[in-house]
């Protein structure tokens, strides 16, 4: 394993220790403030990502820089215009229910990480043809972006 998937297993360890549980099992830390706004039900927004394994191993990023920093950068994403936060709906995610509870927590601006238990994840069928294998716990920086 690299140095920094290292660090990043270590940062993940001493954050969870602060983590907040909701009633699901997802826990998160708000790692930045933002705005005093928080999106209403059935709002468009858009979330930055970097979804990571609790070894602190990179899985996937919206963030190219992240994305190379880490070693899973795609320059035919990147020159497909696949960089970039994503978009959903508030109250309406197509997400896995960790990721899709853990944004309608969000304020505009807010940054948080998630650490999504198997089961709000994608449970015993795993993801992304081998990728993300069954049973795998999630960690996930992200970013309510407006």
């Amino acid at each position: 394993m690299s140095a920094i998937c290292t660090e990043k297993s270590v940062y993940f360890a001493h954050l969870k220790e602060k983590a907040t549980q909701t009633d699901s099992g997802l826990l998160y830390v708000i790692t930045q403030k933002g705005t005093n706004q928080k999106p209403e039900p059935g709002t468009s927004v858009k979330v930055a990502y970097s979804g990571f394994f609790n070894d602190g191993k990179l899985f996937d990023s919206s963030n190219p820089e992240v994305a190379k920093l880490f070693g899973r950068y795609d320059l035919r994403r990147e020159q497909s215009g696949n960089y970039g936060p994503i978009e959903s709906t508030i109250g309406q995610h197509r997400f896995i229910a960790g990721f899709a509870e853990g944004v309608d927590l969000l304020h505009y601006g807010e940054k948080a990480t998630l650490f999504i238990p198997s089961k709000l994840a994608y449970g015993e069928k795993g993801a992304g043809g081998g990728l993300i294998p069954p049973n795998t716990d999630l960690v996930f920086e992200i970013e309510l972006v407006k």
